[in-house]
């Protein structure tokens, strides 16, 4: 099957074994749990299936409600392909555990394009926030290019406020990492910008007024 994009490696049954968690971003989209039978031996378990269009992106294992076992965050955005119009189930999702390996949608933000999210405790407060960036952004559409990175605050309970840069972030991010670059006790973000071509840079262009474009931008967060 095509379109396996990312894995993580996690023990779901703990029989002391590493299972594979594998995101399927072609075709029959999906996360599947491959169970590690031994011998080399994987059961495969689909666990969230999606639509062709669904444009799943990204996933990350983190415990949410903090029981122990591992949930899903998972991003869907990706708009190149056959159907190119602005999707409004496009965005950030969480799926708890129910500790049986069957995950339930409990947070949706809408976010068109969105191609990446992260949970970490960015407020050092003891619970997951979550920063989230889109690829594809349309930016002939101000409003869209300013919601390009979005800063998702956890209030507890799985209520997340949302906050985007107060400094233009213009650029179709392709990938984020998260870590204290400048050594302050506090989590940054470190965006990587893709252009497909000379086209959509004069658009880019056009939209943001201008001429030359971060390869990289570094979000620091202040105390």
């Amino acid at each position: 099957m095509p379109g396996a994009r990312k894995v993580e490696i996690e023990d779901f049954n703990s029989d002391g074994k590493p299972d594979i968690v594998a995101m399927i971003a072609q075709a029959l989209e999906r996360i599947s749990i491959y169970y590690n039978r031994g011998n080399g031996i994987f059961e495969e378990k689909p666990v969230l299936e999606f639509s062709p269009v669904h444009g799943v992106s990204y996933f990350e294992l983190a415990d949410f409600n903090g029981d122990g076992r591992q949930d899903l965050l998972v991003t869907n955005g990706d708009n190149r392909d056959f159907s190119s119009t602005d999707k409004p189930y496009h965005g950030v999702r969480i799926y708890l555990n129910d500790g049986n390996d069957r995950f339930e949608e409990t947070y949706f933000f809408p976010m068109y394009d969105c191609n990446k999210a992260m949970a970490r405790d960015f407020d050092n407060d003891g619970d997951l926030d979550i920063v989230a960036a889109a690829l594809y952004t349309d930016y002939t559409d101000r409003k869209k290019a300013e919601n390009a990175v979005v800063f998702l605050e956890n209030s507890g309970n799985l209520d997340f406020v949302p906050s985007f840069p107060t400094t233009p972030t213009h650029g179709n991010w392709l990938t984020m990492e998260v870590a204290d670059f400048d050594k302050d006790g506090l989590l940054d973000v470190m965006l990587g910008a893709f252009l497909y071509g000379i086209s959509e840079m004069i658009n880019l262009s056009s939209a943001s007024g201008l001429t030359s474009f971060p390869q990289v931008l570094l979000l620091t967060k202040s105390k």
